[in-house]
């Protein structure tokens, strides 16, 4: 996987501009995710592209989708479905890697696949999922390993989750600051037992929602 994507990005003729707006390349490295060891494609239609820089230094492995894809989608890795057609030439993200600069041995990590990595909790990774989510955002898609379901990239507010899961009416969550809708997610989440309270604070509100099953 290092020797493959670093091969073909010195290779200037082996690339493009692709939908994030930086050159992509054919991905000739592994499908699978270091992690669960699940595979999750392969072949000539699997594109590789570099984002950000420093702590957050990410490669994405994605292919395009064709046209009239018919997807179940969600806004979270497990939530609740609807049926979406999504539109050709959207990014359908597969893998994320821990770019070398990001990393103290300069070496770039295994790739995670999307479920996997909604499960991180340090820093540096809520940082890359977040920024990866809104650079996605209107152009492509999480792709989960299970069944063929994708999630959006960027979440709706906390606002209008609350009253998704039926927490709060419209209403009230109008009157509440971010910061009490915020609030009133960990202490549901707490009551459920999605983790601690401190676990739960600590969680970005991306990870939050995510998280929720």
């Amino acid at each position: 996987l290092f020797g493959s994507i670093r091969n073909t990005t010195q290779h200037s003729n082996q690339t493009k501009m692709g939908v994030f707006g930086h050159d992509e390349w054919q991905h000739g490295g592994s499908m699978s995710c270091g992690q669960c060891g699940v595979e999750t494609g392969g072949g000539s239609n699997m594109k590789c592209t570099r984002l950000f820089s420093g702590d957050i230094h990410t490669y994405v492995v994605f292919e395009y989708a064709h046209e009239g894809s018919s997807w179940s989608v969600s806004y979270s890795k497990d939530g609740p479905t609807f049926t979406e057609t999504v539109s050709k030439g959207a990014a359908l993200v597969k893998l994320i890697i821990d770019g070398e600069q990001s990393r103290s041995d300069g070496r770039q990590s295994v790739p995670y696949c999307c479920n996997c990595y909604m499960a991180f909790t340090d820093n540096d990774s809520s940082k890359r999922l977040e920024s990866l989510g809104y650079t996605l955002a209107g152009k492509g898609y999480f792709v989960s390993k299970h069944s063929d379901k994708l999630w959006r990239a960027v979440f709706p507010p906390v606002k209008d989750f609350i009253v998704q899961k039926g927490f709060r009416t419209q209403d009230e969550a109008n009157r509440m600051s971010d910061g009490d809708c915020r609030n009133c997610l960990i202490v549901e989440m707490n009551k459920r037992r999605f983790g601690g309270v401190s676990t739960l604070q600590g969680m970005s509100d991306a990870q939050l929602m995510g998280k929720w099953e």
